[in-house]
């Protein structure tokens, strides 16, 4: 049944990428495509914020999983 008691929920949830990564063998090959935005971009140091990482950010996914904020952090530090 598998599931967190602390949660309530008596089934495990797994989101579409997690589980298909997870299904990965060694030797598989996955295509990957990588499109950048046109439109978003991370904030960038202005007379306010001379250090980007200062400059507060609001990140809402919802059901992107955490990878996007990852990247957007890592991009910034």
């Amino acid at each position: 049944m598998g599931g967190d008691p602390a949660s309530g929920r008596g089934y495990d949830r797994f989101g579409v990428a997690t589980d298909y990564l997870r299904s990965l063998r060694v030797g598989d090959v996955v295509k990957v495509i990588l499109k950048e935005s046109g439109r978003f971009r991370l904030p960038t140091p202005s007379n306010t914020h001379a250090d980007v990482r200062k400059i507060p950010l609001i990140m809402i996914g919802p059901g992107t999983g955490v990878a996007p904020f990852l990247a957007f952090l890592q991009k910034i530090l």
